[in-house]
């Protein structure tokens, strides 16, 4: 005899439908539903264990990943986080960089020489501009190093992300 198909979807590694997945874009504020994990985590450029753990609240996400929140149906919030526009440019930023930003701080060189810094104090972005421009060789690196001194980081994680 076969069993029921209430039996075989009581099976604890029986293949079960999965859940629809939502994705909550911070830049155009849309609810984008998606068949599956897999699909949403393809279309934002994620891994689908990120999207999986998020979505289903195993994780509880602080920061939009690629500028995005995911959700599942039981998990979706009565009100979606919203951004200042400096905020914006701070997750544009990370995305950009290709990388969570470590300590809150981001660099991005500006085509004057300069480097802009976005920092997160107290949930609170701010903006601050090195006045001076990068000198070249030595000087340049201990430029970078004080820069890193002030802020609490180290210069390796600096020059990447302006040069």
């Amino acid at each position: 005899r076969f069993p029921s198909k209430e039996g075989i979807a009581g099976l604890k590694h029986a293949n079960k439908p999965t859940k629809v997945t939502y994705t909550y874009d911070v830049f155009t504020k849309e609810l984008t539903q998606f068949d599956n994990v897999k699909v949403a985590a393809v279309e934002c450029g994620v891994s689908a264990t990120h999207v999986s753990n998020y979505a289903n609240g195993t994780r509880k996400q602080y920061n939009p990943i690629n500028g995005y929140f995911f959700y599942k149906e039981d998990t979706l919030p009565e009100k979606f986080p919203e951004y200042t526009a400096l905020q914006l440019k701070y997750i544009q930023l990370c995305i950009d960089v290709g990388k969570p930003i470590k300590r809150g701080i981001a660099f991005k060189r500006e085509d004057s020489g300069g480097i802009t810094i976005f920092y997160d104090i107290n949930d609170m972005l701010e903006q601050l501009q090195i006045p001076f421009k990068l000198h070249s060789c030595k000087r340049g690196f201990e430029d970078i190093q004080y820069i890193a001194k002030q802020l609490d980081c180290t210069a390796d994680y600096i020059m990447p992300a302006i040069s």
